[in-house]
């Protein structure tokens, strides 16, 4: 078994000590599930007028991975990992739609505060302004310091939903990949050994009715946090104040100092909460700040400052799309076979049946072989979570069993390798060539 080291979640291990949850917090209705609903917080102006309700179900599952000799994900199950206990902080899913200028808008959640290692179901009720195509992801807070950073990891469900007033849609399923480590023997490796503390206050300026705040330290680009020091503001009659103190590691250089409001009292810190940054002055966003190796105080967070987002840019899925063919020749070669182009979540090996593309893709097409008469491409596209790998696949099935990858059987693999191993990233791809052929 090959164990993954820290940096492939790009994540410092440096990083504080766990957060803790209280079962019996604000927010928390008993049985582990925390809900919000509606449109984000982030909106300074009051309330959204809500004219389409809606509600959104379906399950969550946490699959771990590691990878083989040969670089290829290899699946664990939980008891063999970690004899089938819940290793993790929370997961939190979301209902979500993209901005025009890029961005996401929120429109409802749930923090999932005491997840087990099968399904977890979940509930999303929605309010929007008008029908809405939708989208879901869930992200699971892997340090358990009740923080979605820049690198948690995400699964999505891989179709739009549309929302009408009243709606109720269900099996909204959505699979996180999670990667397998080694907690118990890990020595916390990448820390360091000369630090200093940077202090200040985390300054809400929006009416305060609870919940805990947090000051973070995130590299220039988004990534992170690095370091991070919860507080509990008290109230000031405008908003609320609560000071922080926070170790850091000597030398960093060029980093921002953030901060958060978890203002919709789920216990995590999330893009559906407040967001600000440090102030050089009221309401003027300080960063970049130089960290050197003294202590420094004085380091006053404004929440929300700006628009009040999340400095994480969230991209939840990418769509992989193309064109499918039969190589040298046309869909004629291959008469009334069905094509299958799927986003596998693990390499296949050998024969694998229709019920298993259904079961094991992130997304999947298929195309009937009455229609692809006398054609010689057909497009297809996939939506595909970001920044994982997915194993890119098309089938014929030549003699209609529902068994694909027989011999003889024409097959294509996308990603430049046998295995059709395709790393995702941040950007969607087109123009991807599956032609298939008979090994």
């Amino acid at each position: 078994m090959r164990i993954l080291s820290l940096g492939l979640i790009g994540l410092s291990a440096c990083i504080g000590g766990k957060h803790g949850h209280d079962s019996g917090d604000e927010g928390d209705s008993g049985n582990g599930l925390s809900e919000d609903s509606g449109e984000e917080n982030n909106e300074d102006s009051g309330e959204v007028e809500v004219e389409v309700d809606g509600t959104l179900t379906g399950n969550i599952t946490v699959q771990l991975y590691t990878y083989d000799d040969d670089g290829e994900l290899e699946y664990l199950s939980w008891e063999d990992a970690y004899s089938d206990t819940w290793m993790f902080g929370g997961i939190w899913v979301t209902a979500y739609s993209e901005k025009e200028d890029g961005g996401n808008d929120y429109h409802g959640s749930q923090a999932l505060l005491a997840p087990s290692t099968g399904p977890n179901a979940y509930a999303i009720d929605v309010g929007l302004e008008q029908p809405t195509e939708v989208r879901l992801y869930a992200q699971v807070d892997y340090w358990g310091d009740g923080i979605l950073g820049s690198s948690e990891p995400l699964g999505i469900h891989p179709d739009s939903v549309l929302v009408q007033d009243g709606d109720t849609h269900g099996d909204l399923d959505i699979t996180i990949l999670v990667p397998y480590y080694d907690f118990e023997n890990s020595t916390g490796g990448g820390g360091c050994t000369e630090t200093h503390t940077m202090s200040g206050d985390v300054l809400l300026t929006n009416n305060y009715a609870g919940g805990d705040a947090v000051a973070m330290l995130l590299s220039t680009s988004g990534d992170g946090p690095y370091h991070y020091a919860y507080t509990t503001p008290v109230s000031n009659g405008s908003g609320a104040t609560g000071d922080y103190e926070m170790a850091s590691c000597d030398g960093y250089g060029s980093m921002n100092l953030v901060g958060a409001h978890d203002a919709d009292g789920d216990t995590m810190i999330t893009p559906m909460d407040l967001w600000g940054a440090y102030i050089s002055e009221p309401d003027v966003d300080g960063n970049p700040i130089t960290v050197g190796a003294e202590d420094v105080s004085g380091m006053d967070i404004q929440v929300p400052l700006n628009d009040g987002d999340s400095p994480f840019e969230v991209v939840p899925f990418v769509s992989l799309s193309g064109n499918v063919s039969v190589l040298g020749g046309t869909f004629d070669d291959v008469p009334g076979a069905d094509v299958y182009v799927t986003a596998l979540k693990y390499r296949p090996s050998a024969e694998i049946s229709t019920s298993d593309i259904e079961d094991e893709s992130y997304d999947y097409e298929v195309f009937s072989g009455s229609d692809l008469s006398g054609q010689s491409a057909i497009p297809f596209s996939l939506n595909v979570p970001a920044n994982t790998i997915v194993y890119l696949w098309a089938y014929a099935d030549v003699d209609g069993d529902g068994e694909l990858n027989e011999d003889g059987e024409h097959v294509a693999s996308g990603g430049g390798t046998a295995s059709g191993k395709y790393p995702t990233g941040t950007d969607s791809a087109v123009d991807i060539s599956l032609e298939l052929n008979a090994p």
